[in-house]
């Protein structure tokens, strides 16, 4: 029994680690951003999360390059879906079709060496009903600007993604 637990135990770095490629986000002058307004956070809290969870979310999708290539992205501009409404219950964000998410961005794709293989500046918007929802959860925060990701690094890596 004691070798079958030390061989569970052993097994997971035993195998090789999938291929896979990373990303290095960078976050322009935030203060300047047209909306990363909090309903109900404060406005440092809620910027964390929304930077970490956007950040997580294109190293997620930069795990399906291939091994050794490195996604830069350096976003200039964050106008999150909808819009902060307040009232005496207090403040919560109203996300419909009326007010689109807005990314602005540049990246860069570099592969092991070092060698730039794509890079470009993106101006992304959607809605609700215009971005994907694959792979999101219900209920999940920021599914707007993360639909709005996925679809463009599908479009734009396609040819490169593993299947």
């Amino acid at each position: 029994m004691k070798r079958l637990v030390l061989l569970l135990w052993l097994l997971p770095t035993a195998l090789p680690a999938a291929a896979e490629g990373s990303v290095e986000v960078t976050w322009k002058d935030p203060d300047g951003y047209l909306d990363i307004q909090p309903a109900d956070d404060s406005a440092t809290r809620f910027r964390a999360r929304l930077f970490r969870q956007l950040e997580q979310h294109l190293d997620n999708l930069a795990r399906g390059l291939p091994e050794g290539d490195r996604l830069q992205v350096t976003f200039t501009n964050v106008d999150l879906a909808g819009y902060v409404r307040t009232g005496p219950q207090g403040s919560v964000r109203v996300i419909g079709d009326s007010r689109p998410a807005r990314l602005e961005f540049d990246y860069r794709l570099l592969d092991g060496q070092g060698k730039t293989l794509r890079e470009g500046s993106e101006r992304l918007w959607g809605t609700t009903t215009s971005v994907p929802r694959a792979g999101l959860k219900k209920g999940e925060a920021f599914v707007v600007e993360k639909g709005l990701l996925t679809r463009w690094f599908r479009k734009t890596f396609s040819d490169l993604l593993e299947r």
